[in-house]
């Protein structure tokens, strides 16, 4: 279509410049009567989509949840046993240091 990116600016600045007021009477003379004439539909499809968009984050972030303790549960566990397994307890003196180790530069009994 011929000088139609002339055309675009030229609708940009009739609707942006404050001395055109074109925005405003582009509101009030289009958009204004077809919102009044359709609010009710609008109205109820905001909120069919509000009620699924609803739903729909309830039942991931449930999914999400129990994901996350599962994999949450699982770290500490292994975490513990990794704990475990570097520090064995000292069964003559109950400590958690094996025989020998020191402990500030000193040796623990």
């Amino acid at each position: 279509m011929p000088l139609y990116g002339f055309a675009k600016v030229g609708l940009v600045v009739y609707l942006w410049h404050p001395k055109t007021m074109g925005s405003t009477h582009a509101y009030h003379q289009f958009l204004r009567p077809f919102l009044k004439k359709h609010e009710g539909k609008i109205d109820r499809q905001l909120k069919e989509v509000q009620t699924y968009a609803s739903s729909k984050f309830e039942k991931y972030y449930t999914v999400f949840m129990n994901w996350f303790n599962k994999r949450f549960s699982e770290a500490v566990n292994h975490m513990a046993k990794q704990a475990q397994q570097q520090q064995p307890s000292n069964p003559a003196t109950g400590k958690h240091f094996p025989p020998g180790a020191q402990r500030n530069g000193q040796k623990v009994r």
